[in-house]
């Protein structure tokens, strides 16, 4: 079964297996309730 994108917003990223976000980044940035302009989860091919 193919993982569910990534909760955040602003995120293209696949959520990780145990997870609804690809990363700590994008949790806390939710949780935070951080404005961003582009994701900055740090994956390569997300938010460029």
């Amino acid at each position: 079964m193919a993982n569910e994108k990534c909760k955040h917003e602003l995120c293209v990223c696949a959520a990780q297996a145990d997870s609804e976000y690809c990363s700590d980044h994008c949790k806390d940035a939710v949780d935070q309730d951080m404005t961003e302009i582009k994701c900055d989860c740090g994956h390569p091919h997300c938010g460029a």
